[in-house]
């Protein structure tokens, strides 16, 4: 009974921690989805069993979760990003100290998905034009 109530109290420091520490609520919500993203990722249950990982192995996981991101879900870099910034948070404030430097080498370089580029003039002429017009 003891060591169940003593799990329980680490799990909850665990995600306290966690939580706690994040100022916005929009923000506790999309790193609370993020990283229960990765916790299905690694098969676990509970905010505990993610601290019980041995760093070795959690790298491990963490470059296999970006590499499953990238080529599997065919998510842009930036969007990986917003999947591992709650994972590095998390460990963070749970005292670990991970080669993140190493690990987000395996994401790919940064690319703009929509390509953005600023009006011609024509194309500013003929607004100009067409809202004058309108009047």
């Amino acid at each position: 009974m003891i060591s169940n109530e003593k799990q329980q109290q680490t799990e909850a420091e665990a995600y306290s921690n966690f939580i706690n520490s994040i100022n916005s609520e929009f923000t506790k919500k999309e790193y609370d989805l993020k990283f229960n993203y990765f916790m299905q990722f690694c098969s676990l249950a509970n905010h505990q069993d993610m601290v019980l990982i041995s760093e070795s192995d959690l790298e491990s996981r963490i470059r296999d979760y970006i590499i499953y991101l990238r080529h599997d879900k065919r998510l842009a870099p930036t969007t990986v990003s917003s999947y591992i910034t709650p994972i590095a948070h998390f460990y963070e404030m749970n005292g670990f100290t991970l080669h993140w430097k190493r690990l987000k080498k395996f994401k790919a370089k940064h690319y703009s998905v929509v390509e953005d580029k600023p009006y011609t003039r024509d194309q500013i002429y003929g607004r100009s034009c067409s809202r004058l017009l309108r009047l």
